[in-house]
Order: C-alpha cells, then sequence, then structure tokens
C-alpha cells in the first residue's frame, strides 16, 4: 500500500508520458520485494535511510530534471518521517499498555492512512494551484486579443484617414500622372507610384491578409518584435475565414512569438522569421529565432525561462500542445545552430463567406 502511495506521488508531480507500463510495474515489485525482505533485517536507523532511497530510486524511471527528483524525493520522505513521528506520539497517548503486536498493526493501518491523506492533499493543492496558472494564462491571452483588436483598429482607422486624404487629392495624381505619361517618363511615374504607396501604408501595418483574428494579433507582435530585434521577417498568405476559434489562435500564435521575441532579444543576431500558410484544409505555422545559450529541457520537453514566470514554466508550451492536438494536428520543434524552429500544422476547414440574398 505505500509503494502505491509513492505511486501517485510520482505521477501526480512528475512527467509520465513517455514511461514503460511494464517496466514502471517491474521497478515497484523489485521495490516491494525490498520491503519485505531487505527492510526487516535492517537496524532501525538504516530502516529510515532505506525508505529515502527507494522514493529517490523510483523517481529515477520518470522525466524530469535532479534537482525536482530530489525535492520530490524530500517532499515524501519529509511526510513520511512526519506521519511515523505524529503517529507514534498518539499511539503512546493513547494506550501506553499496548500490546507490541496491537501496537504494530495499529501504527501501520494509521501510517497508511496519514500517508494517503498527505498524498490526497498534495495532489488537490497541485491541481488548484494548475488551474490558478491556467485561469492567469488565460486572462493574459484575452488581454492580448483585446489589445490585438485595438492595435487594429488603430491600423484600419489610420489606413481609412490615409485612403480619404489621397482620394481627396486623387484628381491632382491623375493630373500629374497624365502629365507624365505624356512625356514618356516611365521612371518618375513609377517612382511617384511609390510614393502614394508609401504614403497609403501604415507603419504598424505590417500584416493584411485579410483575416481580421490573425492580422490583429501578428500587427501587434510584430509591432513589439520590430522594437526589439534588428532582422524581422513575416509573410502570410491564408483565406480570410478558416474554420478557427480566435481564442485558440491567440494562445498558439500568442505563446509562440512571446517565447521567439523573448529568446531573440538576447542573442546578437536578434532574428525572427515567421511564414504562415493555408494549403488544402491545413494552416501551416513556421516560426524560426535566434537564441542564445543553453535550452531548458525536461526529458524531451522545453521549459520556460521567462524569470518573471518561474512557476508557470513550460506552461505556455504545454497551451500550444493543447491546441495542436485540438485540431488533429502535429508540432515539430528543433534547435540548431544557436536557431530554435517551430513548425505547427493544424488541421481547420476554410469557411465559406455567405452571401446575403
Amino acid at each position: 500500500m505505500i509503494l502505491y502511495i509513492f505511486y501517485k506521488y510520482m505521477h501526480c508531480f512528475l512527467n509520465t508520458d513517455k514511461i514503460h507500463f511494464g517496466k514502471e510495474m517491474a521497478t515497484y515489485f523489485f521495490m516491494l520485494l525490498w520491503i519485505i525482505f531487505v527492510n526487516p533485517l535492517l537496524p532501525q536507523h538504516l530502516e529510515s535511510l532505506s525508505v529515502f532511497l527507494i522514493i529517490f530510486l523510483l523517481t529515477w524511471q520518470y522525466e524530469a530534471g535532479f534537482i525536482k527528483k530530489l525535492s520530490l524525493t524530500l517532499l515524501i520522505y519529509g511526510t513520511y518521517v512526519l506521519c511515523e513521528m505524529l503517529i507514534g506520539y498518539l499511539l503512546v497517548m493513547f494506550d501506553q499498555n499496548m500490546r507490541t503486536d496491537t501496537f504494530m498493526t495499529a501504527y501501520a493501518i494509521m501510517m497508511l492512512l496519514f500517508m494517503y491523506a498527505c498524498e490526497q492533499a498534495a495532489e488537490f493543492i497541485k491541481e488548484r494551484f494548475k488551474k490558478a496558472q491556467m485561469a492567469v494564462a488565460e486572462s493574459e491571452n484575452v488581454k492580448r486579443q483585446l489589445a490585438g483588436y485595438t492595435n487594429q483598429m488603430d491600423v484600419i482607422k489610420n489606413s481609412e484617414e490615409k485612403i480619404s486624404r489621397l482620394r481627396h487629392d486623387l484628381k491632382h495624381h491623375l493630373n500629374e500622372l497624365m502629365l507624365l505619361a505624356e512625356r514618356d517618363e516611365a521612371a518618375k511615374i513609377k517612382e511617384y507610384i511609390k510614393r502614394m504607396d508609401d504614403f497609403m501604408t501604415y507603419s504598424k501595418e505590417y500584416v493584411s491578409s485579410g483575416n481580421t483574428d490573425i492580422d490583429s494579433l501578428l500587427n501587434l507582435m510584430l509591432d513589439i518584435a520590430k522594437k526589439e530585434l534588428d532582422n524581422v521577417s513575416c509573410r502570410v498568405s491564408i483565406p480570410k475565414e478558416i474554420a478557427m476559434d480566435p481564442f485558440d489562435l491567440n494562445v498558439m500564435l500568442g505563446n509562440l512569438l512571446d517565447n521567439a521575441i523573448l529568446a531573440a532579444k538576447q542573442t546578437n543576431e536578434k532574428y525572427l522569421k515567421v511564414r504562415i500558410s493555408y494549403k488544402t484544409g491545413m494552416l501551416l505555422i513556421h516560426i524560426e529565432n535566434s537564441y542564445a545559450g543553453d535550452l531548458r529541457k525536461e526529458g524531451r520537453r522545453y521549459i520556460s525561462t521567462k524569470d518573471d514566470d518561474a512557476a508557470a514554466h513550460g506552461l505556455g508550451i504545454e497551451n500550444v500542445m493543447a491546441v495542436v492536438e485540438k485540431y488533429d494536428g502535429d508540432l515539430e520543434i528543433r534547435d540548431e545552430n544557436q536557431v530554435f524552429q517551430v513548425k505547427a500544422v493544424l488541421y481547420v476547414s476554410e469557411e465559406k463567406q455567405r452571401i446575403s440574398p
């Protein structure tokens, strides 16, 4: 029973995605034999150390860093020792003349109950803490989405103002172009048209695919990137409507671009490339950025290095993975030669705009 409690602790606090069930059960069976046949032969002061080693060895079959494994071992062992002391004290206080066999039976039962209660309490606290983290993350996504829409409204407003001003002077522009055409001055015509195009372009409108949800978010994030980085490029080719929840788009692109900009601005290259396209039911996302130093991983999972959110390490990429799974997609992450790449494929259909009767 005590091994089952240890098992519950491991599955609550460590990553068990890649664990082989057969090997895991074999390890616990070996530890059971150790407890039954070896522990009783050990001196009392070594029996407690044996429990510590059993817990520590159990952590090594799961994907986690050394510090996390040691911390969990200390948590479980500390709980074990605390329960041991508390139960012994309670039993002695209850009946000092209790027979040895009765004492040991009561001790074993109470030890298991107390340890299980502590594990359930730890699991409850962890779940509540995770829900609180998710609520904070969702709040940040909503804020980002609202900021994106606000920014896009600013883009649209400025674009409309420029179009209005250009329309007001359109007659004069056409007259000038006509005069240049009559003089056969092709170079000057090109230059004049370029000046008109520059006048029409708003400095914060980096993307204009026609898809409001993606344009609003990308224009916001690229404006941040342009201020922080030296080399930013973005190419988007998607339909105006795709069957994807705007909130999911925000979670996906917002988290990936947040991480990319944060990593890239710490490098000399300060490089970011974004490519988004749509092909026959597939939304393709490719984000590439420079990074410096070593990346933090737990097994195959990348861990966030944000100093301001140490408690939520990896939560952003977990949210991205959840969106990928929701749309039956695939996510590929690579890091080579100080370049970090994320390639995602999401299976979404193109929504046809309804034609009013």
